[in-house]
C-alpha cells in the first residue's frame, strides 16, 4: 500500500523503488467521445521506465483463442511476445493478423509478419498468419475477433504520446470491441523516451 497525493505519482514511484520491468494497469473507463485513461495513465505512459500493458477486461474465463493485429514495429514483437506466451500456458492458439487494402500489399505484409516474429520464441504450431482486404482497418480488426477470447496489439506508432496516448487504431478498439483487449507498449529507453516527450511539448 502507497500513499500519494497524485496516483500517477504513486505508480512511478513504485516503479521506480521495485524496478519494475513491467507496469500492467486496467484500462479503466472508456468514455466514446472522452479521452482514453485519463489524467493518472498519461503521466505514467510518458514516464514509467518499463513495458507497460493496459488492458479492458471482462469475465470470459480462460484464454485460448488470441489475435493480434500488426503492422510491424517494436511495439508489434512485444505484443507478439506476450501474446505467444499466453496461448503456450493455456494450449491455445494465436491468429498474427495483417490487413492490407489491395492485393499489391501481400509481399509487405508477409514481411512484416516474419519480423514481427523474428527473435522470439514461441511454438510455431499455436501461431497462424492471415493476411485479409480490408479499407476500414479497425472494422475489420472488430469483424476478425469475432469469436477470439483477447485481443492483443501494441501500441501505435503514428501519433505523439502526450496528444494521443495509443494512436487512433488501439484507443478506437478498446472502446469499440466486445471482446477483451490488452494492448502494449515496449520502453523505448532513456533518451528516445525524452525526445518524444521533448518533441510533443
Amino acid at each position: 500500500i502507497r500513499v500519494s497525493h497524485k496516483i500517477y505519482q504513486g505508480l512511478l514511484d513504485s516503479v521506480l523503488e521495485n524496478k519494475g520491468d513491467l507496469l500492467l494497469l486496467g484500462s479503466g473507463e472508456i468514455k466514446p467521445r472522452g479521452k482514453l485513461a485519463g489524467r493518472v495513465l498519461d503521466p505514467v505512459l510518458q514516464e514509467v521506465p518499463c513495458d507497460i500493458g493496459i488492458m479492458k477486461v471482462s469475465d470470459t474465463g480462460r484464454i485460448k483463442k488470441v489475435i493480434l493485429p500488426t503492422a510491424g514495429g517494436p511495439n508489434a514483437r512485444l505484443a507478439f511476445e506476450w501474446a505467444s506466451c499466453i496461448v503456450k500456458q493455456n494450449k491455445g492458439q494465436l491468429v498474427l493478423l495483417y490487413i492490407i487494402r489491395t492485393e499489391t500489399e501481400r509481399k509487405t505484409a508477409e514481411h512484416q509478419l516474419s519480423e514481427t516474429k523474428k527473435g522470439v520464441q514461441y511454438e510455431p504450431e499455436r501461431v497462424k498468419d492471415k493476411i485479409v482486404l480490408g479499407k476500414n482497418i479497425v472494422k475489420t480488426i472488430i469483424k476478425e475477433s469475432e469469436g477470439f477470447d483477447l485481443i492483443v496489439i501494441g501500441t501505435s506508432r503514428e501519433s505523439l504520446w502526450k496528444r494521443i496516448r495509443f494512436g487512433t487504431i488501439p484507443e478506437k478498439i478498446l472502446r469499440s470491441s466486445d471482446v477483451p483487449v490488452l494492448v502494449v507498449k515496449k520502453y523505448e529507453g532513456v533518451i528516445l523516451s525524452w525526445l518524444r516527450r521533448f518533441i510533443a511539448g
